[in-house]
């Protein structure tokens, strides 16, 4: 479970960089390393996810509704 003191657009960058460190050379490879890459990467497609429904509400003002589902996603990754 992420920790909800991280704000979404530096957990985006965190699970970005995580990636590009997957993909170097330098990791080698193995089976499990497979399979943790393509959690990490849908983990950062749920919080691109995020930040277009954020900013979607943003568009129209505050929305509260909008604001607690966003918090709900959070603990989904």
């Amino acid at each position: 479970m992420c920790s909800p003191s991280i704000p979404l657009l530096q957990r985006i960058e965190y699970l970005a960089r995580a990636v590009m460190c997957m993909r170097s050379d330098q990791v080698g490879y193995a089976p499990q390393l497979g399979v943790f890459l393509r959690e990490l990467e849908d983990k950062i497609d749920v919080a691109r996810i995020q930040q277009r429904v954020r900013s979607c509400c943003g568009y129209r003002g505050y929305c509260g509704y909008c604001e607690t589902k966003v918090k709900c996603m959070k603990f989904v990754i």
